[in-house]
């Protein structure tokens, strides 16, 4: 009896540190970092971003860019949720309300940051040009290399979801300009141009929304992925 209870306990001596540290070494592996993500529907307001003006069936309608920002920023966040259900996710604006570039800056910039926390800020906003034939999707970035992949990521999604409805434009520098004051990876997506009507009208259906909320939301789980 004094044996078997020498053996049992020498077993448990030996293999039950190497079984808690295989336990830990799992847990660790499969954890995810604890991502914040930062939504801004461009303009709003007295601010209505681009306008395209067209002449429908014999009457003039108007598409402000403003609405379809906010109706995308809307629908990416339903879409992230949906794969990351305790995600916390920040809309700069949820309402047609103005609010200064300064103060989205701010507000992403000010977000309490806990340990390890990575935030992702994304901007949508659609193109314009005197050009109407112009159209398709563009991101621009602030040079750095993880909101490049960001952007790379995000692109390959769009591919998958909306093929040649949207033609790519290209990943551009804008370090400059809006991205210039943020402290994380950044993009400012463009999903089409205003000014064009076949862009104008994707825009304008509920699918076209949603594949492109869709687009943005697989593209940002494929970014968290490769972290």
């Amino acid at each position: 009896m004094q044996k078997r209870f020498f053996i049992l306990f020498l077993l448990c001596f030996v293999y039950l540190p190497i079984l808690l540290h295989a336990s830990e070494h799992i847990e660790v592996q499969n954890n995810r970092p604890v991502v914040t993500v930062i939504i801004d529907p461009a303009h709003g307001g007295k601010d209505p971003g681009g306008r395209g003006i067209f002449k429908i069936n014999d009457e003039y309608t108007i598409f402000m860019e403003k609405d379809f920002t906010l109706k995308i920023a809307q629908a990416l966040k339903v879409n992230l949720l949906a794969l990351f259900p305790d995600m916390k996710i920040v809309l700069t604006r949820n309402d047609d309300i103005y609010i200064p570039l300064k103060e989205r800056t701010f507000l992403a910039n000010s977000e309490d940051l806990i340990t390890d926390e990575i935030f992702i800020y994304v901007s949508i906003h659609m193109n314009a040009s005197y050009n109407s034939n112009e159209r398709g999707l563009e991101f621009c970035t602030d040079g750095s290399v993880n909101s490049i992949r960001f952007a790379e990521k995000v692109k390959i999604e769009f591919d998958k979801i909306t093929g040649n409805e949207l033609p790519f434009q290209g990943i551009k520098d804008d370090r400059w300009d809006s991205l210039r004051d943020f402290s994380m990876p950044a993009i400012s997506a463009a999903i089409g141009f205003i000014t064009n009507l076949e862009d104008a009208l994707f825009l304008s259906t509920e699918q076209g929304i949603n594949n492109s909320a869709v687009a943005l939301a697989n593209g940002i789980a494929a970014f968290i992925e490769s972290l």
